[in-house]
This record gives C-alpha cells, sequence and structure tokens, in this order.
C-alpha cells in the first residue's frame, strides 16, 4: 500500500474515480449529468492550475494539458446544455392568445375556443405525454391548453359527451 501510494497510482486511481462516476448519465444523455460534470471539472481546473504553477517541468506541462482538457470539457457541456434547450424552446407550442377584454371570451362553447386557441393535434406532443422523468409515457391525439376555469370544465363536459378520455 505504501508503495502504491507513494508512487502516486492510487492517487490517480482516486482522482479518476469521480470522472467515472457520470458516464452512464453521459450515454443516457441525461440533461443533470451535463450540469453536473460542468461543475465537477472546475476542481480539476484547480488542481491543474496549482500544478502548473508548482511543479517543474514536465509535470507543469500536463498541468496545463490538464487545465486545456477540463476548459474543453466545460465547453462541450456547456454548449450541449445550450442546444439542448434551443431544442426543446423549439419544439414548444406557440404563445396563448390572450384575449384584451374579458367580454371576448365565449362562456360555455367549445367551439369558438377553438378558434381562439389551437388544439395541437400534430407534430410532437411527446413533451406533453411524460414525465418529468421520462419514465411514464402515455399517448395524447390532441392537446387543448385552456385559459380559465369555465374553458377546463367546457372542455371536460364536450369529452365526457363524447365519450373521449381526459389526463
Amino acid at each position: 500500500m505504501a508503495g502504491a501510494l507513494a508512487s502516486g497510482r492510487l492517487w490517480l486511481a482516486l482522482k479518476a474515480l469521480p470522472l467515472c462516476l457520470p458516464l452512464a448519465g453521459l450515454l443516457k444523455n441525461r440533461m443533470y449529468t451535463y450540469r453536473w460534470l460542468s461543475l465537477v471539472v472546475w476542481l480539476y481546473f484547480i488542481e491543474g492550475v496549482v500544478r502548473a504553477w508548482s511543479d517543474p517541468p514536465p509535470g507543469n506541462w500536463l498541468a496545463l494539458l490538464e487545465i486545456a482538457l477540463c476548459r474543453a470539457i466545460f465547453a462541450a457541456c456547456a454548449l450541449h446544455v445550450r442546444l439542448r434547450f434551443r431544442n426543446a424552446k423549439a419544439l414548444r407550442p406557440p404563445p396563448l392568445h390572450r384575449p384584451a377584454h374579458r367580454h371576448e371570451r365565449p362562456a360555455g362553447r367549445v367551439a369558438p375556443y377553438h378558434r381562439r386557441r389551437p388544439v395541437f393535434t400534430d407534430g410532437d406532443l411527446s413533451a406533453f405525454t411524460q414525465d418529468w422523468r421520462r419514465r411514464a409515457h402515455g399517448k395524447a391525439l390532441a392537446v387543448v391548453r385552456p385559459g380559465s376555469t369555465d374553458e377546463v370544465a367546457a372542455i371536460v363536459k364536450t369529452c365526457a359527451r363524447h365519450q373521449a378520455a381526459t389526463a
């Protein structure tokens, strides 16, 4: 044990272990793992800066390489998170139209509601049919986004009249 500790192999293994932990999450493309890794990599960056400043060559050259790799990993994680958010934003439905006056709202009827606010029936509805952990999935024929409790009541009554399931 003392030989492994003195040669630095144990320290190298202990430093590499935290980098192996996020591999499963990265392979499953989990957003949380990318965020976590972009924060953990700064610990390695700090260690590289200290070693680059204090170690003699060629150790400081390896520390400079560590700094460059840490910056590359951080940039890649940040870019990946940014692109995922941009793509998720592009898949979001368009914003709802809000009438200027409350007298413009139809009371108790669904048909005028459909003309005023979109009912999403085509495109990718997967954002509305899975839970936040992406474990439970469902199937939707349409997505309706009401603006008031009266509109919710009218939609539920219409679905009950036509024996359509709601979730």
